[in-house]
C-alpha cells in the first residue's frame, strides 16, 4: 500500500511538472509571436533604411533604422562567440538628414 501511495504521489509530482513545463512554452511562443509580430510592423515601415557590411572575422551584419519609429534592427550571422557575458554599452545612431 505505501508502494502505491509512494507512485500516486510520483505520478502527480510529474504531471504537475508536465503542466507547468507546457504553460511555459506556450507562453514562451506568445512572446515570440508578439515579436515577430512588432518585428515585421517595424520592417515594413515606410522610412525603413538599411546598411549591410561584413566583419574582419566574415560574420555579415546589417542595421536597419527606423526615423519615424525612432527603432534600430541589427541582424547578425556569423558573430563569433562572446568570450563572456558582459552588457555592451548602448550605441546612438545619428541618422543623417
Amino acid at each position: 500500500m505505501a508502494a502505491g501511495l509512494v507512485a500516486t504521489v510520483s505520478l502527480a509530482g510529474v504531471a504537475a511538472w508536465q503542466h507547468q513545463q507546457s504553460t511555459e512554452s506556450q507562453r514562451q511562443a506568445q512572446q515570440a509571436a508578439r515579436k515577430l509580430d512588432e518585428l515585421t510592423s517595424i520592417m515594413s515601415a515606410p522610412d525603413a533604411r538599411t546598411v549591410q557590411g561584413r566583419t574582419t572575422n566574415g560574420a555579415t551584419t546589417s542595421v536597419t533604422t527606423f526615423r519615424q519609429l525612432g527603432k534600430a534592427v541589427f541582424v547578425g550571422t556569423n558573430l563569433p562567440k562572446p568570450a563572456t557575458l558582459t552588457t555592451a554599452p548602448l550605441l546612438r545612431l545619428t541618422l543623417p538628414a
